[in-house]
């Protein structure tokens, strides 16, 4: 089994999502946008790693 780290380094993703997500990572402001997604406050501290959590006893 694979742990999760090695799993997502081996995903595909197709070159239209990577080059989309290129172009708009200028124009992106995580503050703003994700309080517009979300409609409530975000937190401060972004959430960790999953193979962080994956060998941790805090998730």
């Amino acid at each position: 089994m694979l742990d999760i780290q090695t799993r997502v380094a081996k995903l595909r993703r197709p070159e239209l999502l990577i080059k989309a997500a290129r172009f708009g990572l200028d124009d992106y402001v995580r503050n703003t946008h994700l309080k517009q997604i979300l409609k409530s406050e975000i937190n401060r501290a972004p959430p960790l790693p999953l193979w962080r959590c994956s060998t941790s006893n805090r998730c």
